[in-house]
């Protein structure tokens, strides 16, 4: 049986195979529960008790740090990391990320299927799956 960490991080993971596919990001992410969160920040709260995500830039320097909540779908839980992240990427870049192929503008993470995905918000067409961006 897979804990909520490892499913977690197997969704992230998706994300940031995206973001290290399209940007020169060297980003790192790392998936635990809030105690562990807590005790690496005793000044830190949020009322929270399950898991937490933490992404950082070039291995030491923190980027943002978030609750996920586990009763969601993988799918509706892939699409919000994908759009935490992407906010991140997005002011790092200063410009859209992920690019639209057919557009200037960034694309939606979405469920769409039952799959996390990006599409086009302006016809809202399939692009890729989260996880399989092309470096194009």
């Amino acid at each position: 049986m897979t804990s909520d960490v490892e499913r977690v991080a197997a969704l992230l993971a998706d994300v940031m195979r995206d973001v290290e596919t399209t940007t020169s990001f060297c980003w790192s992410a790392r998936v635990g529960t809030y105690d562990e969160w807590v005790a690496e920040d005793p000044l830190a709260h949020m009322p929270h008790d399950g898991t937490m995500v933490t992404v950082y830039i070039d291995g030491d320097h923190f980027l943002l740090s978030f609750a996920v909540e586990l009763a969601l779908s993988n799918a509706e839980i892939s699409t919000g990391l994908a759009s935490a992240i992407q906010d991140e990427v997005i002011d790092e870049l200063q410009g859209a990320w992920p690019l639209c192929p057919r557009h200037d503008h960034p694309l939606d993470a979405t469920v769409l299927h039952g799959l996390a995905v990006w599409t086009c918000p302006h016809d809202g067409s399939f692009v890729a799956a989260i996880g399989g961006l092309d470096a194009g």
